[in-house]
């Protein structure tokens, strides 16, 4: 659920499963998948169902520098649905917070409570993201660390290609006026106020 790959080697598992026909000649499928299972995949299903990204947090020791903490999300969509996919499971994984293996060294610009409104849409290679809840009383500074957040997120091509180029911050609909400072830079923030919860 939270996008953290664990592989696990030589582990046998035993599953039990129906299986059903429609008729004498018909193929046999499963009814039913049994319950409380994790998700079982190849390798190399794992590598055609799954991208690797990065999510970007604000490293608690120095402010305003981004930390990665590296995710994989699904990538089982139409062709150009991919990208918006990607990018809503990227925010809501922001939204979520980091993994547990970076718990207590970073923290996060998005106010508890903050919602994503709808899908991230891509257009022309910006990824519009439009935000609520608790968002919508973030002050400037916030919001600017916020944007930072994504855009570094959405638009910096670490192991698969990038989202998109830019990012478009809306909070409850109302387009934002943030911009980055500057290049995006690995582990750099471009943001001018300290994230914190």
């Amino acid at each position: 659920s939270t996008g953290q790959y664990f592989y696990q080697s030589g582990a046998r598992t035993k599953f039990s499963f129906t299986l059903v026909s429609s008729g004498p000649n018909a193929p046999w499928h499963i009814d039913q998948l049994p319950s409380g299972t994790h998700l079982l995949l190849t390798q190399s299903d794992f590598e055609q169902v799954f991208e690797p990204q990065n999510l970007y947090f604000y490293y608690r020791l120095v402010p305003g520098d981004l930390v990665p903490d590296p995710v994989y999300v699904p990538v089982q969509a139409a062709n150009g649905a991919v990208n918006t996919n990607v990018a809503s499971d990227l925010v809501r994984g922001l939204l979520r917070g980091g993994g547990k293996w970076l718990s207590g060294a970073i923290q996060t610009a998005f106010p508890a409570g903050t919602k994503l409104l709808g899908p991230v849409v891509i257009s022309n290679q910006t990824a519009m993201v439009n935000l609520g809840g608790a968002a919508a009383h973030a002050d400037q500074g916030k919001l600017q660390a916020m944007y930072a957040q994504l855009q570094q997120t959405l638009t910096y091509a670490a192991y698969s290609r990038a989202v998109a180029t830019s990012v478009e911050l809306e909070i409850d609909g109302q387009a934002q006026n943030l911009n980055s400072t500057g290049d995006v830079v690995p582990g750099r923030a471009q943001a001018t106020s300290v994230a914190g919860r």
